[in-house]
């Protein structure tokens, strides 16, 4: 499993998100109460591994294709995947559901991806990413023009799982509006 927290977070003066406080503790204490009860291995992908050096537990890894946004951590997270398939998390979503990533790992067995659909449209930073992906994807960051995972996800085979009723879980946290709106979210 891995988090992705590499992004510039400019709208927090360069703060990395997994630290900012919700609810009395840091996004990625949020996070790591809920993943921790489901996988033994977590990995972090960031290109700050010192921020992150009270989480000796995890595995922190950096991007292989820097400043190519979400999909260069996906990319990493495959790469450096033990396994034949990684659940994929963004930094920012504090609300996760242990029940919801148990649904999306049920299904996922040899799909390409498996990406949560809800009344909001595809979740791709919320789901679960076949290492076969890794090739495809690296040649996809090297010669690409358009970087969005979901135009990655168009030349894959990924199945689109429906949630509705979840969307609490796929809330991140993108602004300081946000942060003040969700500080006393259940």
């Amino acid at each position: 499993m891995a988090i992705l927290a590499g992004g510039k977070n400019t709208r927090f003066y360069s703060e990395n998100k997994s630290f900012l406080r919700l609810q009395g503790k840091y996004i990625i204490d949020h996070q790591l109460e809920i993943l921790k009860k489901i996988f033994s291995e977590i990995m972090i992908i960031t290109n700050e591994p010192e921020k992150f050096s009270g989480y000796d537990e995890l595995l922190k890894y950096p991007d292989i294709y820097p400043s190519k946004g979400p999909l260069s951590g996906i990319h990493s997270a495959l790469y450096h995947l033990q396994s034949d398939s990684v659940f994929v998390v963004a930094g920012d979503m504090p609300f996760l559901s242990k029940n919801l990533i148990k649904k999306l790992i049920d299904v996922s067995y040899q799909k390409e991806a498996v990406i949560p659909v809800n009344e909001k449209g595809i979740e791709p930073l919320h789901g679960i990413y076949n290492k076969s992906l890794v090739r495809p994807l690296g040649l996809f960051l090297k010669s690409s023009e358009k970087l969005s995972i979901r135009d990655f996800l168009k030349t894959t085979e990924p199945s689109y799982i429906e949630v509705p009723g979840e969307s609490y879980s796929f809330i991140n946290i993108n602004s300081p509006e946000d942060l003040k709106k969700f500080s006393g979210f259940n």
